[in-house]
């Protein structure tokens, strides 16, 4: 009971238009570990913190009061008790019995704020927790709905949560499409009201990155390390860096890296760092889209919204080059577009460029400088990353052949680049090649078991290079060419730190240092043998 003494009052909580709460959800199963995420989020610039009931075993919500019985590094975070049912996506009972026993027992464990209520099962108790002596409680009325909920649906959900309740909240699955064309319109009736909607799924950053634009009370973050590691839910943002975006005030840019799948993707880490080094405002999130149609009507729409630049990844990279309506030079001389850029003069347009070009052309000096000749280059694939790999081989200086599965795709290829410096070669006549450039997906997440269509072993030798463009690949299928042969080889690690430091430069006209691209490159090994 001495633990409610320490509750803050809710109504102190209250956020201030354009700078919501940032509430970080505890991915802790057991007491022990819970104090340390409070901690953890303390240090992150968290303003609440989500206890995961349902996660807990019946031992460990009893042991709940350990969290609080030591002095703490920081001051007690305002703590929210949340017991999320099987029925909305938790682990927690259904059965209102159960679920008020649980949500009291914790209740009488640790000194929390808020208690989140399902609408659906929980309402029946919320007069009662309140009226407990000695309690000063907040409510969150809240509701996970199921996938393909129609927004109207969503919406009306939002509005009766709202009822006697401090806090609604609405969570469902939702594509970028359907947040973009019927959510985002929708929740403007609500600002200056006490609400959050999220949405889960691979679009799930955005309606949390927008949250100061749309007014919204709390975002739910992550706690800060890496993916997988600290979280409960999959497309919730760092704590650490919402904390930066939110100070920065709510017109600060954002920007994001776009594909499908994306759960793989270091970009968001990479450009962390860089805004963080260079003290620099802004955000960047991974956002998957569904298809070339909702990339080419969402990301325009975006742009109101803040949106100041997207990486393209696959398999979106032809997509980019048409929605691009002016394009750099590399840009055009590939015929690919990896990165868009606001254009300043067009409310809804973009400016495409080929940073992976630019990547590609620093890291060639560096391997030509180090011994490696490239006078004959040999590109595996004909997508986006290909067209890069020969363009940049090309402005080197070598001479380039293409080789793919489909004689069609090859044959497209070629056409785009002048024809005495770029060749298909057939698989029959394959022979040795100093540098192999790798340049298909397989070994990429996502790709576990994908099969290399073409004989590329017969390009390599115990003196040539095998460049991976898939960084830190989940499966070994290219590697191990090399084993036989006695050749080397690289991820494409280096690539990726290196277009990403020329993206930064051009969404935020800040150049990053040098020594923060080595602190990235570094762990990967130039030519290492497998």
């Amino acid at each position: 009971m001495g633990a409610r003494d320490h509750a803050i009052d809710p109504e102190v909580l209250a956020p201030r238009p354009g700078h919501p709460l940032l509430v970080a959800t505890l991915p802790g199963r057991k007491a022990e570990d819970l104090r340390t995420e409070v901690q953890q989020a303390a240090e992150a610039g968290a303003d609440l913190v989500e206890f995961r009931l349902d996660r807990l075993s019946r031992g460990e919500v009893g042991r709940l009061e350990r969290v609080h019985e030591l002095p703490l590094l920081h001051p007690w975070v305002p703590a929210i008790a949340t017991l999320r049912s099987k029925a909305e996506g938790g682990e927690g009972p259904d059965d209102l019995p159960s679920r008020r026993k649980l949500v009291l027992e914790a209740l009488d464990s640790l000194p929390f704020s808020f208690v989140d209520l399902e609408v659906a099962r929980d309402l029946p108790m919320r007069e009662e927790l309140r009226s407990a002596e000695g309690r000063r409680l907040g409510v969150v009325g809240s509701a996970h709905l199921p996938a393909g909920t129609p927004t109207e649906k969503a919406v009306r959900t939002l509005r009766a949560a709202m009822q006697g309740n401090e806090v609604a909240k609405v969570v469902l699955p939702a594509p970028a499409g359907q947040v973009v064309r019927e959510i985002l319109p929708a929740l403007e009736s609500f600002r200056g009201s006490p609400y959050v909607c999220h949405t889960t799924g691979g679009a799930g950053s955005l309606l949390r990155v927008l949250a100061p634009r749309l007014g919204m009370a709390w975002v739910y973050c992550r706690l800060p390390g890496d993916r997988g590691v600290a979280e409960v839910e999959r497309s919730q943002v760092p704590l650490d860096r919402m904390r930066r975006f939110i100070n920065s005030g709510p017109e600060a840019p954002w920007m994001a890296v776009v594909g499908n799948p994306i759960g793989h993707t270091l970009s968001p880490d990479l450009q962390a760092s860089f805004l963080k080094a260079t003290h620099t405002e802004g955000i960047y999130v991974a956002l998957e889209l569904t298809s070339e149609e909702e990339f080419m009507t969402v990301l325009p729409a975006l742009r109101r919204y803040g949106l100041r630049g997207v990486n393209a990844t696959r398999p979106f990279k032809r997509a980019a080059y048409q929605l691009a309506k002016v394009r750099s030079e590399h840009a055009s001389a590939s015929a690919a577009v990896n990165t868009l850029v606001a254009d300043p003069a067009d409310p809804t347009g973009f400016r495409g460029h080929n940073t992976d070009v630019s990547a590609l052309l620093r890291w060639w000096g560096e391997l030509e400088k180090a011994g490696t000749p490239l006078d004959r280059v040999l590109v595996v694939g004909t997508g986006g990353a290909a067209r890069a790999a020969v363009l940049a081989s090309v402005l080197h200086g070598a001479q380039v052949f293409v080789l793919g599965r489909r004689p069609e795709r090859v044959q497209e290829l070629v056409h785009d680049f002048p024809p005495e410096t770029v060749h298909a070669i057939p698989p029959g006549s394959l022979r040795e090649f100093p540098l192999v450039v790798h340049a298909t997906p397989v070994g990429q997440e996502g790709e576990e078991g994908g099969v290399l269509e073409v004989p590329l072993q017969r390009a390599l030798g115990s003196g040539s290079l095998l460049v991976d463009l898939v960084y830190r690949p989940r499966a070994s299928t290219v590697q191990d060419l090399v084993k036989a042969p006695g050749a080397r080889y690289v991820d494409g690690m280096r690539m990726l730190v290196y277009q990403a430091a020329e993206t930064f430069r051009l969404f935020t006209g800040t150049q990053v240092p040098d020594r923060l691209v080595e602190e990235w490159v570094a762990p990967a090994a130039e030519g290492v043998a497998a």
